[in-house]
This record gives structure tokens, sequence and C-alpha cells, in this order.
């Protein structure tokens, strides 16, 4: 990991208490599982679109993976996503994320927060809102995206535009689906 992977991870955690939740354990610059970067479609955009979709409110799979990520969290020990570093410690900012989003007359970044909110609200439900804190920090002069998870003391599902539910808990340094057998395990383990 490079040296502004470091200083984003450390902002990171000498930010966990600011938003209203103990600091999280550094990781030591390794994969955790309480750490996630989602690459959005700005840091790889597709060689044949001329304009990506590169938000999370018109870009379906970073919402799937910014929402599943938090869900897992939620249903797990709690954890911080980074959106605008890649998973390799690569600082890539959201200043494409932000002209990807709809013009509103807010500024880029509450525009971004406000897609994000929007997506964890659709897909998670109003319930988790308390548990799930983000904000936008500059490194090295680039907007990078932290959110803050706590663990949710009942079971979240995500709810799928098909009226699919499904069940994610972290393992490892990933976010698994379970079926639904190993849902209802876990359900009754971890909440009785």
């Amino acid at each position: 990991m490079g040296e502004r992977g470091r200083r984003v991870r450390e902002h990171a955690v000498d930010r966990g208490g600011r938003v209203g939740q103990p600091p999280l354990p550094s990781d030591g610059g390794h994969p955790s599982a309480r750490t996630r970067r989602p690459t959005s479609r700005s840091t790889r955009p597709a060689a044949s679109d001329a304009h990506p979709p590169t938000s999370p409110s018109d870009n379906p799979a970073l919402q799937k993976s910014t929402t599943k990520t938090v869900a897992a969290f939620l249903n797990s020990s709690g954890g911080r996503l980074i959106v605008g570093v890649d998973d390799d410690g690569s600082l890539r900012g959201l200043e494409l994320d932000y002209r990807g989003l709809p013009r509103s007359g807010a500024e880029g970044r509450d525009r971004f927060l406000q897609a994000i909110a929007n997506a964890v609200n659709q897909h998670l439900g109003p319930g988790v809102t308390p548990l799930v804190k983000m904000e936008i920090i500059e490194v090295d002069g680039s907007d990078v995206c932290l959110i803050h998870v706590r663990r949710s003391p009942t079971p979240v599902y995500l709810k799928e535009a098909n009226d699919k539910d499904e069940f994610y808990v972290r393992l490892g340094s990933t976010s698994r689906a379970l079926n639904h057998q190993d849902a209802l395990r876990y359900v009754r383990s971890q909440w009785g």
C-alpha cells in the first residue's frame, strides 16, 4: 500500500470518533474484515462507454457493492468503507463520481452523500440510518468518502429490485451472501 493509502487509512481511524463512533482499530495496512474499498466505475470506465455512469444513483453495480458491504457490516461487527481509493491503496478520488450526479443545486460532496444515503435507505431500510455515518475528507487534494457502519441490533436484509431479500455477512475481507438455511442459523446465533 502506498503512502497515500496509509494516510487515508489514518484519516479513517482518526475520524471514527468524530462521527459518533469509537475509532476503528488500524489493520497495519493489510486488508481487513473491518475495512472495504468499493471501486466505482469512475476508476475503471468501460472503453465502450463515452460517458459511463459513475455515481451510486445511476450505477447499479456501485450501488449494490456499497449497500451489500454496508449490510454485511451491519450484520457482523461493523466496519468502514472507503470510497475513492482502490484496493491497492491508489487514491482515485470522487471527482468523476461528482460529475456523474444529476444537478440539484447542491455541491458535489452533498450530492454524493445524498446518493449514498438514498441507496442505503432504498435497499436496507430507514431503520439503519442511525448506524451509518458518512463523511467526505480531502487527501492530497482529492475527496474520499468514509462510511462508518456500526453493528445492527437486528438482522438487516438487502432488498433487491426483484423483491428478493439477501442476507450478507463479513467473512474475512469479503462480503458474502448466505443461503436461506445458513442465514437462519446465523440470525439465531447472533440475535437469538
